[in-house]
């Protein structure tokens, strides 16, 4: 999940399963649904991009629906090969963090 802009793509993904994509708004309005789609994939954690002062909001709505949230400093993202997309980076942080640091 990046948090950089108005609108997130977060990415759910399971080991050795498709990763899936949806488009979120990052404001109130836009978390409850994102809450709700990652409780009905039965996410325990997610891994984010922390930029500025737009994870926040999204931090706090993980954290209220009892999903781990661990943020990924921005310096690391930028290992990212080619253009930076932030659906490149979604897709990225799905796959290069499958199980948040910390979760066995």
């Amino acid at each position: 999940m990046s948090t950089r802009c108005k609108s997130r793509p977060p990415c759910a993904g399971v080991a050795n399963a498709a990763i899936t994509t949806k488009l979120f708004g990052t404001d109130p309005p836009g978390l409850e649904p994102l809450t709700t789609w990652l409780g009905g994939l039965k996410v325990e954690a997610a891994t984010m991009e922390g930029t500025g002062v737009y994870w926040i909001a999204p931090y706090r709505a993980l954290e209220d629906a009892r999903i781990r949230a661990e943020l990924v400093h921005a310096q690391h993202v930028k290992q990212i090969k080619g253009r930076k997309t932030d659906l490149n980076v979604s897709i990225w942080l799905a796959r290069t963090y499958p199980k948040p640091v910390g979760i066995k």
